[in-house]
């Protein structure tokens, strides 16, 4: 790998970009770009090294957006820190450190001057590389105001936006997403979550709802939309203006009152362990002596009218 000579911040190339050890530039701790994942910055290094085009230093050939860096505030001659802090490429730099290269082309800027400006600057860079997600940039602007506020304790909201050129509307919102806490929290941290009115409906339902929203957002691999949310909430009101369902008639049955069986019900229901017959019919509790007599009787009478009569009570006294 050949040598990288050390150039001072005034020595410059093409565009007042030079090339930069890596070790002489810090990342800065504000940088709202959190999540740098390994395979992502991989595959950043191989479209650099193919841009290149097969060159022998394809740090040097094939970066076709320098990053930008400004003197390090904490920097001094005497300290062994950085000289320059990074405005605007952390991908860019991680990707180079992640394939081991010894320096990056760089664009030396003067100081933005305070926190906040540095923060919304790196936001709008992200905006326009591979997305943050909706967290990262709400806790960068929450960042941003904060450290807008300490400068100027009595300003608003409307002042702050106006001075980074967004809307009271988008700052409010992504305030208001930087205090998210629970379920949604898990969904924004997770990347599920990506739009300040997706996440302004989400926490408006139960939980239950949005602990679904966000199993269905794991399994499918795909972010929780405003309309997703818009789709549940609806379902959930026509739920509640819809009359419950007519009782079917065994639950109809089920819920009427039920009465009290009579000292005769209970008394047969608990000698034969069998529910009473049904109210047409007599039961007659005889003895044997009694039905033989009952049998005679009714054979010295006409034996056409009383055969069914007979033949019953004839099979009772056998069986008993």
């Amino acid at each position: 790998m050949p040598a990288v000579r050390r150039k001072s911040s005034h020595e410059a190339t093409v565009a007042n970009v030079t090339l930069v050890p890596l070790d002489e530039i810090e990342e800065d701790p504000n940088q709202p770009r959190k999540r740098f994942p390994r395979d992502a910055l991989e595959e950043l290094a191989a479209n650099i090294e193919d841009t290149a085009n097969g060159s022998a230093t394809p740090w040097v050939d094939g970066l076709l957006h320098p990053v930008v860096a400004y003197p390090s505030p904490a920097f001094s001659e005497e300290s062994a820190g950085c000289r320059l802090r990074l405005l605007v490429g952390a991908r860019r730099l991680r990707a180079y450190r992640h394939r081991g290269w010894p320096a990056i082309p760089l664009r030396e800027v003067t100081s933005p001057g305070n926190v906040a400006r540095t923060i919304m600057t790196q936001i709008n860079e992200n905006a326009g590389r591979e997305a943050t997600t909706l967290h990262e940039d709400a806790r960068a602007v929450a960042d941003a105001y904060a450290a807008w506020r300490a400068e100027n304790p009595n300003g608003k909201q409307q002042e702050f936006a106006t001075a980074f050129g967004r809307s009271k509307f988008w700052i409010s919102r992504h305030l208001r997403v930087a205090t998210a806490t629970g379920i949604a929290l898990q969904a924004l941290e997770e990347g599920h979550l990506n739009h300040t009115e997706a996440y302004r409906l989400f926490v408006q339902l139960a939980v239950g709802e949005q602990s679904k929203l966000l199993r269905s957002a794991r399994k499918g691999q795909s972010p929780i939309s405003a309309g997703r949310v818009k789709a549940v909430a609806r379902r959930l009101e026509k739920e509640a203006r819809e009359p419950a369902e007519p009782p079917t008639e065994h639950s109809e049955a089920a819920t009427q009152p039920r009465t009290t069986p009579s000292a005769e019900e209970r008394k047969t229901k608990s000698e034969s362990g069998k529910p009473s017959p049904p109210r047409e019919l007599l039961r007659l509790t005889l003895s044997r002596d009694d039905l033989q007599q009952v049998l005679q009787a009714l054979e010295a009478i006409n034996l056409e009218e009383n055969g069914k009569l007979l033949k019953a009570l004839r099979a009772a006294l056998n069986s008993a």
